[in-house]
């Protein structure tokens, strides 16, 4: 897969554990693909500016939180939902560093930690966070940012009223986390689309073994990057 809107530029500050939460067993989403993600379904969406963004299996919300620093003045409101409760405060505490107060709480607290232990590795982390201010800074209003439990292939314990105009989504695959029910893409992307606007786009990350077939969205682009299958969407 070609990138069409990636810049030479290092996303080093952006590693999870750094200034970004991390917490064991979650899943990260490479930064440079999330960009390009993002960029692409971009092109689908008119107006391109005040969007709602949506991941219905946010983990600790890495990937919507490097969206965010990194496409300022575009985004207006963020939901962030997963079946699993334990990593919904990584998604907030991640999700906080959006704004300056969220950041003066990260910083003192990486200062607490090298002044206990003296690690090289907070010194370094200490270092990103004039990035992560600037990055803020560009931003002329705050995100909005909605974090809460939901299964979304469950269409019976659907938690919220919105509607999102893009839908990016690692769906879950691999050793480290287990994807529950049968055709589990094709429920999301039902449960999903009473959730969107008739032209909002949905961008499904997916391995090899997971097939679409829920005919009930039409294709816009779709690609391979590494073990990943990417689509994204909009209903017919």
């Amino acid at each position: 897969m070609e990138y069409l809107h990636y810049k030479n530029q290092s996303f080093e500050f952006l590693s999870p554990g750094n200034v970004l939460y991390g917490q064991k067993g979650i899943p990260n989403f490479p930064v440079k693909l999330a960009y390009e993600l993002f960029n692409r379904a971009l092109h689908y969406l008119d107006p391109k500016k005040n969007l709602s963004l949506y991941d219905p299996c946010c983990g600790g919300a890495y990937l919507l939180t490097t969206i965010a620093l990194l496409q300022q003045g575009l985004l207006a409101t963020m939901y962030a939902s997963d079946i699993n409760a334990d990593v919904l405060s990584t998604a907030a505490k991640n999700l906080s560093l959006l704004t300056p107060q969220g950041l003066q709480k990260r910083e003192r607290e990486i200062q607490t930690l090298y002044q206990a232990y003296s690690k090289e590795s907070h010194i370094k982390a200490l270092s990103f966070f004039d990035q992560f201010y600037t990055l803020v800074d560009q931003n002329t209003e705050t995100i909005q940012c909605d974090v809460f439990q939901q299964d979304i292939l469950n269409p019976h314990n659907m938690q919220k009223a919105f509607k999102a105009d893009l839908v990016i989504t690692d769906v879950p695959y691999g050793n480290l986390v287990s994807w529950s029910g049968k055709n589990g893409i094709d429920v999301l992307l039902d449960n999903v689309s009473k959730q969107i606007h008739s032209n909002s786009v949905v961008c499904i990350v997916s391995d090899r073994h997971q097939k679409r077939t829920n005919q009930r969205y039409r294709r816009l682009e779709k690609f391979k990057v590494g073990k990943r299958i990417v689509e994204l969407l909009r209903l017919t």
